[in-house]
C-alpha cells in the first residue's frame, strides 16, 4: 500500500479532463538566460503561470567539480534528451566513487504531474567497473516524502530501474559509454523517464552519484536533464460562520452578511477535502479558531467535495460522516460539492454556516394545594414554590423571556388542568410570538389530579429550534373536584377551621380531618352540607388541640361526601404551633444534597428523617444542634428516585419543621 501523509493530494480515480500543461525549457525560461558554469537559477513566472521554479546544484564530498564549461545548455556535441527542445548537461569530474552531485528544483507554489527526462545514465565503457552512473529522484510535498515513477526509453536497454532509483547496469561486458545524441530509442538506451503522476509536490531533488558496487575513481562522467512540464496546482480555502441569523437559508450563498464571525465549534471540527467518485478522502485539516481553513496544492479535478466532519479524515480512505459538534446545528448543508476547474485559479469561497440552537430548561415547581377551578399566573419569582414565566437562553442571542417566540408544543400532561394565553385555551401546539408572561396561566380544574405539565421550547434568529423542555408544577394532595377551598388559624389552645363552597350538587357531610405528619389523617368534626346550593357558602369548625400541643406542626383538610358517597379533598394546610418560620431547606427540587438553616435557643440533638410518599424511611439521620445558627446538610441522595418526599425535623417527640419536597 502506498504511503499517504497528512496533505497528500492524490486523487483514486481517473478523470479525463484538459489542464493546462507548463512547460520549463531550459534555453528559454531562465531569467536571466542560463550560462555556461552557472551552478543555478530561477525560471520565474513560467508560461505567465505565476509558478516560479529556482535550480539549485551542489558537488558533496571529496574534491569533486563541475567540469569546464558545464553545466551547459544545449552546447555543441551535448548529449540530448529524449523528445526535449532543450537540456542541460552537467559533466562532473569525480574524484571517488563517493563523490555525489544534487540538483534541487523548488517551485513557489505546489504544482502536480510533473514529467522530465535524464539521459546518458551509464557507465564508462562495456567492461567497465570503475563507475556506473546511479540518479536518484525524490519530491517533497511539505515535510513529506514524494516518489515519482521511473520508465526506460527503450526498455531493452542497459540502464536499470528499482523505485526511484536508475543506474547503469552493473555486469561488467554489458552496455555502457552511450552518448544520448540522437533523438532515437537506440542512442536514447540510456534514458529514464521521470513521472510523478497526480502527486503534488513543493521541490524534488536528482542525486547524480556512483553506483555503490564500483570501485574506482570515476573520473569524468555525465547526465542530461531535459525539458520539465508540470500542471498548476491551487488552493482551496473557506471559512465556517456562526450564522446567528441563519442568512445561509439551507445554502451556500449570503451566510456572512456583517454579523457572523468565524467559528470552530469549540475546536472539534475538520474540513475534510474528498474526492466525489469513491468518496475516498484527499486532505483533511482541522478547521481553526477563527472559522478558517485552507488546502495548499490542490490537484485540479472535476469532482471534489468540501465536507465538515467531527473526525479528520485519512487520506486514502473512505470520508467519514459529516456531522457537527454537539450543541451545534447546520445553516448550510454540511457538505459541498465543486469543481477546481482547469484553469489554475484559487478557490477561495468554500464556505459554510453553522449556529447553537436556544437552550430551554425544564422549570419544575412545587406549590401549596391549589384551590379548585382557580387561575394561577405563571409569572412568579421562580422560587420553587412560585411558577415562574418560561425561559430559554441561546449562546448568541443572549436571555429569551418578554418579547421572545415560544413554542408550546405538547398539552396532554395538564391531567384536566386548563392552559390559558391571552385568555385564549391552547389545546394543541401553538406559537406565541412576542411573548408577554402576563398572559399565560393555567386553571385547576383537573379531578384527582396532583400535577400538570406541559412541553414547550422555542425559536432563535437563526429559524432553529430548542431542545424540548417540560414545565411541571405539583401539589402532592389531590384537587378537589368542585371549588372547595380551606384555612385555618390557631387561636390558644384551638385552631379555626374555615372552608367556603361554590355552587355545591348532592353534598352530604363535610369531615374535618387532622394529621400531625402529613400523611395520616383522622377525623376531628362532622359538618352537615347544604346539598344543593348556589353560589358561596362558608362553614367553620372549632378544634380543641390541647392534647396534641407537644406538635409543633398540624394538618388540616376537608373530606367532603356526596349523596352517591363519592368523596372529595379540600386543599391541605399547616397550621404552626410555634414559630418555626427561622427554619429554611433548599433546594426544591433537589438532585443530590439537601440544606436546612435554622437558629436554635439552646443546644440539643436532631433527628431528620425522610421518607417516601408511601410513608417508608429513605434516610435517618443524627445531628447535634449546638445554641445560635446551624447549617445542616443531607447529601448521597442521587440514589433516590424522582417523586415526592417528606423532611421532617425531630427533637425528642417534638416535630420542630416537616416540609413536602420533589427529587428531580
Amino acid at each position: 500500500m502506498k504511503t499517504l501523509y497528512f496533505l497528500l493530494l492524490i486523487f483514486f480515480s481517473k478523470i479525463s479532463f484538459s489542464q493546462t500543461s507548463q512547460l520549463m525549457n531550459w534555453g528559454s525560461s531562465f531569467s536571466p538566460a542560463w550560462s555556461s558554469t552557472d551552478k543555478s537559477g530561477t525560471a520565474a513566472n513560467i508560461n505567465s503561470s505565476g509558478v516560479n521554479l529556482t535550480v539549485a546544484m551542489t558537488s558533496i564530498g571529496g574534491a569533486g567539480n563541475f567540469n569546464g564549461v558545464y553545466p551547459r545548455v544545449n552546447g555543441s556535441g551535448d548529449i540530448i534528451v529524449y523528445n526535449s527542445t532543450s537540456a542541460i548537461e552537467i559533466d562532473m569530474d569525480f574524484n571517488s566513487n563517493t563523490d555525489v552531485m544534487t540538483a534541487t528544483f523548488t517551485f513557489s507554489q505546489p504544482i502536480s504531474g510533473l514529467k522530465m527526462g535524464v539521459s546518458d545514465i551509464d557507465k564508462s565503457s562495456p567492461i567497465s567497473n570503475t563507475y556506473f552512473d546511479s540518479v536518484a529522484i525524490q519530491g517533497l510535498f511539505g515535510a513529506s516524502t514524494v516518489l515519482p515513477t521511473i520508465s526506460k526509453v527503450n526498455p531493452s536497454n542497459w540502464t536499470l530501474v528499482s523505485g526511484n532509483h536508475a543506474f547503469a547496469n552493473t555486469i561488467s561486458g554489458q552496455g555502457g559509454d552511450a552518448a544520448s545524441t540522437a533523438n532515437t530509442t537506440v542512442s536514447q538506451e540510456c534514458t529514464a523517464l521521470i513521472d510523478f503522476g497526480k502527486k503534488a509536490i513543493n521541490s524534488f531533488t536528482i542525486t547524480f552519484a556512483n553506483a555503490t558496487s564500483a570501485i574506482a575513481d570515476p573520473l569524468l562522467q555525465s547526465i542530461a536533464l531535459g525539458n520539465i512540464t508540470f500542471y498548476k496546482t491551487i488552493n482551496v480555502s473557506g471559512t465556517v460562520w456562526n450564522d446567528v441569523n441563519g442568512s445561509a437559508a439551507g445554502g451556500f450563498t449570503s451566510i456572512q452578511n456583517g454579523a457572523e464571525t468565524g467559528t470552530n465549534a469549540g475546536g472539534a471540527l475538520y474540513a475534510n477535502l474528498v474526492n466525489t467518485i469513491g468518496s475516498l478522502v484527499v486532505a483533511s485539516v482541522p478547521v481553526n479558531a477563527d472559522g478558517t481553513y485552507s488546502f495548499a496544492g490542490v490537484v485540479q479535478n472535476n469532482n471534489q467535495t468540501m465536507q465538515l466532519s467531527t473526525i479528520a479524515g485519512v487520506p486514502g480512505s473512505s470520508a467519514p460522516a459529516s456531522g457537527l459538534p454537539a450543541g451545534w446545528v447546520a445553516t448550510s448543508p454540511l457538505s459541498q460539492s465543486f469543481n477546481s476547474g482547469t484553469s489554475g485559479n484559487n478557490i477561495s469561497s468554500k464556505d459554510f454556516g453553522i449556529e447553537r440552537p436556544p437552550v430551554t430548561p425544564d422549570q419544575f415547581y412545587d406549590i401549596a394545594q391549589p384551590a379548585y377551578n382557580s387561575f394561577q399566573i405563571l409569572n412568579g419569582s421562580g422560587d420553587p414554590s412560585d411558577p415562574g414565566p418560561l425561559a430559554a437562553s441561546d449562546p448568541d442571542d443572549g436571555v429569551y423571556g418578554t418579547g421572545s417566540n415560544f413554542n408550546i408544543i405538547n398539552v396532554l400532561g395538564l391531567n384536566g388542568n386548563k392552559l390559558f394565553y391571552n385568555s385564549i385555551e391552547i389545546t394543541g401546539p401553538q406559537v406565541i410570538t412576542n411573548y408577554n408572561p402576563s398572559l399565560l396561566q393555567v386553571q385547576y380544574t383537573g379531578a384527582s389530579s396532583t400535577d400538570l405539565s406541559f412541553t414547550f421550547g422555542t425559536m432563535d434568529a437563526a429559524g432553529k429550534e430548542s431542545n424540548l423542555a417540560t414545565y411541571y408544577i405539583n401539589w402532592g394532595n389531590i384537587l378537589p373536584l368542585r371549588s372547595l377551598s380551606l384555612n385555618a388559624s390557631l387561636q390558644g389552645n384551638q385552631v379555626a377551621v374555615k372552608w367556603k363552597t361554590e355552587n355545591e350538587i348532592d353534598t352530604k357531610f363535610f369531615y374535618v380531618e387532622r394529621s400531625i405528619d402529613g400523611r395520616v389523617f383522622q377525623p376531628v368534626g362532622q359538618t352537615a352540607a347544604a346539598g344543593t346550593f348556589s353560589g358561596i357558602k362558608n362553614y367553620s369548625f372549632i378544634n380543641d388541640i390541647t392534647a396534641i400541643a407537644a406538635s409543633e406542626i398540624i394538618y388540616y383538610r376537608i373530606r367532603l361526601v356526596d349523596m352517591n358517597g363519592k368523596i372529595r379533598y379540600s386543599n391541605t394546610v399547616v397550621v404552626r404551633l410555634s414559630n418555626a418560620s427561622n427554619i429554611k431547606l433548599w433546594p426544591t427540587p433537589f438532585a443530590d444534597n439537601i440544606n436546612i438553616s435554622l437558629f436554635s435557643t439552646a443546644n440539643m440533638d436532631a433527628i431528620i428523617n425522610i421518607t417516601d410518599a408511601s410513608g417508608k424511611n429513605v434516610s435517618v439521620k443524627k445531628y447535634v444542634i449546638v445554641k445560635g445558627n446551624n447549617q445542616l446538610n443531607i447529601s448521597n441522595l442521587y440514589l433516590l428516585p424522582a417523586g415526592i418526599y417528606f423532611v421532617k425535623l425531630n427533637t425528642g417527640d417534638k416535630i420542630l419543621f416537616t416540609q413536602q419536597i420533589v427529587k428531580q
